[in-house]
């Protein structure tokens, strides 16, 4: 690796915001397609119901992330560009 590949970041803030909340709706997600499995194998209506609620919502989540966490950053340079 060369000195001046280290002064450039591979990802910007805003990248890693978004691989941050899509994890957080998959993991969301996954652990209401257990839930929901759960509900299943016991015949317990409120587990199926809270499992389903949570795959929405982790999907959800996952799916609105990067159009929710599009920043613009302001120019570096002072200058105003509305």
């Amino acid at each position: 690796m060369k000195p001046s590949d280290l002064s450039k970041p591979e990802y910007t803030v805003q990248e890693i915001m978004q691989i941050l909340v899509i994890s957080i709706g998959a993991g969301l997600g996954i652990w209401g397609a257990i839930t929901l499995l759960e509900g299943y194998e016991n015949e317990d209506e409120s587990l199926k119901r809270r499992g389903l609620d949570m795959v929405l919502a982790g999907g959800n989540i996952a799916s609105l992330a990067p159009e929710c966490l599009r920043i613009e950053l302001p120019a570096s340079d002072g200058s105003d560009n509305h």
